[in-house]
């Protein structure tokens, strides 16, 4: 076996980093090649080094080498090269004992020259923008080691243990092992009343002529909350991949945003009182921009309350990019109670939100895990749910050029057995 092979300084990659992101070509992926091959991931507990290798035998056989914690397959990649595909080097120093993974040559010459890792080669090919069928993968550094994380879970324990993280090395495809299937059929408790998978292409344009029957859009001129971007699907929605997109960005001066609410069955406004709402959903960084997704009364009367999970004061890195869940109950108006997830939006892959509506409990959960329980000031109307794109509050316009991408894989809505 090769043995085991590092990653550069943690102070050199960082600032390369922002490079590895944006010198390759942004054609979209060849996804059938990025879901090719599983990617091992072994770690040394002793020096805090991890291995990624698409071979099986050497993950296990750096074992010798002290590689001895697997992590399983967090990513997938592929073994050629494949349309909008780059190649991820693996570097390796030999005096530290330490690997890392990069798809920047300036990052590959500046490691050589400066800190003595030696380039292994091309280990596997990766993708250098996000797309549908992509998760992102982390870099973080610690004492010149470097660890990669893809799970919310796996990054949060390496902050916690001191690592830094310096941003997305790459984009990577979906684990083997990840479910992002749509769920079909009753849960314990609820019925399924409304499923979308977006199985059916709808060209930037057209997604009012291909899922109106199902979904209705803020139509244009209509003006979003902060009263600066306009509503626009025929130039904000598309689907393609099986996932619905919106496009946000500046036309003709102004920011154009979108908003749709699927039609639940026998509901003149698309709403009903109590339900359980789980939907798949990943935003890029766009500044200016925020996400939120509510529940709104069908009367279009804020006095009945409203519920917001997730909401994101802003698609950036930090306090105002994190994912919040906000109840304004019935006559409160402005009041909330607030719970928030710590988990920033922008950039951080997929994920995945439930809201449960009872007659007395608000139950919210990201990723499979509890965010809490609300308990007092619950609505008792119908309300319809709401996936809404718009232009920050409070904060400065956009910038025009200021732009990017929201995608929502899938929705499932439930009622009350």
């Amino acid at each position: 076996m090769k043995p085991p092979r590092t990653r550069a300084r943690g102070l050199v990659l960082a600032a390369c980093l922002g490079l590895a992101a944006t010198s390759a070509a942004a054609a979209s992926p060849d996804c059938s090649a990025l879901t090719s091959s599983p990617i091992f991931q072994v770690i040394n507990p002793g020096t805090g080094a991890n291995l990624l290798t698409p071979w099986q035998d050497e993950a296990s056989n750096a074992a010798a080498h002290g590689y001895t914690v697997g992590n399983g397959t967090p990513f997938q990649a592929s073994l050629g090269a494949a349309s909008g595909l780059v190649g991820a080097h693996r570097m390796y120093n030999a005096r530290s004992k330490d690997f890392f993974w990069t798809i920047n040559a300036n990052e590959i010459a500046s490691a050589i020259r400066r800190y003595g890792y030696a380039d292994q080669g091309i280990n596997f090919y990766v993708a250098p923008t996000a797309a549908s069928c992509t998760q992102p993968v982390y870099r973080f550094q610690l004492g010149g080691m470097h660890r990669y994380a893809v799970s919310q879970q796996e990054q949060d324990a390496l902050t916690a243990g001191g690592w830094s993280r310096e941003g997305i090395a790459f984009h990577g495809g979906m684990a083997a092992d990840t479910d992002s299937s749509m769920p079909v059929g009753d849960l314990d408790g609820w019925r399924q009343i409304f499923a979308e998978d977006f199985t059916t292409p709808a060209p930037l344009g057209q997604f009012t002529a291909v899922y109106g029957n199902r979904w209705f859009a803020y139509p244009s001129p209509w003006t979003d909350t902060s009263g600066r971007g306009t509503y626009d699907p025929a130039k904000v929605l598309s689907v393609s991949n099986g996932v619905l997109d919106w496009y946000l960005h500046t036309d003709n001066g102004t920011p154009c945003v979108g908003a749709v609410v699927p039609k639940l069955p026998g509901s003149a406004s698309g709403g009903q009182t109590y339900g359980k709402y789980t939907f798949r959903f990943r935003a890029g960084t766009i500044p200016g921009y925020k996400l939120v997704i509510l529940l709104w009364p069908d009367s279009d009367n804020w006095g009945e309350g409203e519920i917001d999970f997730p909401e994101v004061g802003e698609l950036t890195a930090g306090k105002d990019g994190q994912m919040n869940a906000y109840l304004h109950a019935p006559g409160a108006y402005a009041q909330s109670q607030w719970l928030p997830t710590g988990i920033v939006a922008a950039d951080t892959g997929w994920h995945t939100a439930s809201i449960e509506w009872r007659r007395d409990t608000l139950t919210y959960y990201l990723d499979g895990r509890l965010v809490g329980t609300q308990t007092s000031g619950i609505p008792s109307t119908p309300f319809h749910l709401v996936f809404q794109m718009e232009t920050n509050i409070g904060g400065p316009a956009p910038s025009p050029s200021s732009a990017g991408h929201i995608q929502l894989d899938w929705v499932s809505i439930y009622a009350p057995k």
